[in-house]
Parts: structure tokens; sequence; C-alpha cells
């Protein structure tokens, strides 16, 4: 792929405010990038094995403890697969799992 991230991204955020761009291939073959904001946020911009680019761009907001990134993970499960939250978040999928669970009981 020869996308160049910085420039997806640059559409959305000022690219002086990125302080990190992180490329991801996911099993089904999808490509994502994540940028991590200096505010804390973190947008994520995917692109399907075919190169088609889903136009959506997911921003994160940044958080404190465990109990607002279970808040996230929760609200994130309304459009998103476990396996896609794990990567957005840079947690393993058990945990998603196990933070949905918790909030079912």
């Amino acid at each position: 792929m020869s996308e160049n991230w910085l420039q997806v991204f640059n559409n959305a955020i000022n690219p002086n405010n990125i302080i990190s761009i992180k490329q991801c291939i996911k099993k089904t073959g999808e490509i994502f990038a994540k940028a991590t904001t200096k505010d804390g946020k973190t947008l994520i911009k995917s692109l399907s094995p075919l190169d088609v680019e889903k136009n959506m761009l997911i921003e994160i907001p940044s958080y404190a403890s465990k109990l607002e990134r279970n808040k996230i993970i929760q609200e994130l499960s309304k459009n998103f697969t476990q396996d896609d939250i794990a990567d957005m978040l840079d947690i393993s999928q058990s945990t998603v799992s196990n933070v949905l669970k918790s909030f079912k009981k």
C-alpha cells in the first residue's frame, strides 16, 4: 500500500498536533492507521484489502482510568467487533470481552 497516512490524517487534524502514527494490518487484510495527538485523542482511518477506504474517522478521547476506558469500550461495542476495539485501544480482545461481560452483569 502506498497510502501516506500523514496526508490522510492531515485532512482531519493538524499534522503538527500528531505525536505518533501506527499502521496495522488486521487478520481480514484490512489496513488501518491510528494517529495519537498531543491532546490525547486517537483517530483511526481504515482501508479494505481492495483499497476501498472507509470514510469514517473515529475519535477516541483520552482516558485516565480503567472505568473511563471501559465506558469507551462499551460505547464502541455498539458499532465495532471486539477485535476492532482491541486494535483501536491497543489492548487484547480478551480484555474487551471481559469488560463487556462485566457490563452485562
